[in-house]
């Protein structure tokens, strides 16, 4: 929702709390702001997903979806989207919190993927995520990351988008 040059004052406004939120939760601010470009834009708290409703900075799932995500953390997309980035940050430093979980093969990528698709931490690379349905439902996936050549979403595509590999 709001332009590339208002994202990027926004995020200068708030970097003291976004550097404290990543500190927080152990995560190296690029990782953040990685994430953040990837599901809103440079820092928008405003954004909202037209296929899924999804909102805010790191697209939080509607309360009523499948994924929950807002509910999950006791508020709803409404809230989230009015409530302004201090205190979406808040919520932001209480999801990563409740999704991180220990695996002796995390990545930077696993950061990432509780926000995308948590299944997939710690997953060996053929792992899949989706397929040609799963488009159907979500063409946001295939828009990012594409197939295999067995027309599969799988977390070796999604690191190779994150990490830039991509051949």
């Amino acid at each position: 929702i709001l332009s590339s040059a208002d994202q990027t004052a926004l995020k200068k406004k708030f970097q003291t709390k976004i550097n404290q939120v990543a500190a927080n939760i152990g995560m190296e601010v690029k990782t953040l702001e990685k994430i953040f470009k990837k599901e809103s834009g440079t820092f928008d708290p405003y954004a909202i997903n037209n296929n899924t409703s999804a909102t805010g900075l790191i697209q939080f799932m509607p309360e009523f979806s499948k994924a929950g995500t807002a509910g999950s953390l006791g508020t709803t997309v409404e809230e989230l989207l009015t409530m302004g980035p201090d205190k979406q940050l808040d919520y932001v430093e209480k999801y990563f919190k409740k999704g991180k979980r220990s695996s002796a093969n995390w990545e930077e990528v696993d950061w990432y993927f509780i926000v995308f698709y948590p299944k997939a931490i710690g997953k060996p690379d053929s792992y899949v995520i989706g397929n040609a349905n799963t488009a159907k439902v979500n063409p946001g996936y295939a828009e990012r990351f594409g197939y295999d050549n067995a027309g599969l979403i799988t977390r070796r595509r999604v690191k190779a988008r994150w990490y830039g590999t991509e051949k």
